[in-house]
């Protein structure tokens, strides 16, 4: 994570990592109300405080963040977090609009975004899982990057389409 996290900060996206931190949602208890205690929550492992997540990614740039919790077997971290966008502040500055985690983090996936668009079992839903984009690609390619490395073989090169966001690794099986 933390090579993903210095690769966007490189590209010009303002984006950290912290631990043991409620990440910002619409409501104070998101996680709580849309994942503890519903069906699959035994996936996850919470903590006292369920809307409290292992890590935190901090987007400054949006209106919310992206907590991720650790998964119940202990492997690995799922993606929670809320990407509704695109209307306008309340109160006087009407004209102003928030921007969603997609307006910083790009959208591979062209249908529309929901308030909550955390972990469901809905199409809609597992799509809006792109709307975090480039820090799940960045994070994906260090993740293979890492295995090959530890499995022995070297990585010979990588190329990315600027406007796909795929991503080729090169590995040389040694």
């Amino acid at each position: 994570m933390a090579a993903a996290i210095s690769e966007l900060c490189a590209r010009g996206i303002e984006i950290s990592i912290v631990e043991n931190e409620k990440p910002r949602m619409y409501y104070d208890n998101q996680i709580a109300r849309q994942i503890q205690g519903k069906e699959g929550s035994e996936d996850f492992s919470f903590n006292s405080d369920p809307d409290v997540c292992d890590f935190v990614v901090k987007v400054p740039g949006s209106y919310y963040d992206i907590g991720l919790l650790r998964n119940a077997d202990g492997y690995g971290y799922t993606p929670v977090f809320d990407d509704y966008t695109g209307r306008p502040v309340s109160g006087a500055q009407t004209t102003a609009v928030m921007k969603g985690l997609k307006d910083v983090l790009g959208n591979q996936w062209k249908g529309e975004t929901q308030h909550w668009a955390g972990v469901k079992n809905d199409t809609e839903a597992e799509g809006s899982l792109f709307s975090i984009g480039k820090f799940l690609a960045s994070y994906s390619k260090f993740t293979a990057i890492e295995a090959a490395t530890l499995a022995g073989h070297s990585v010979a090169g990588c190329t990315e389409d600027p406007e796909t966001g795929e991503i080729n690794l090169t590995i040389n099986v040694d």
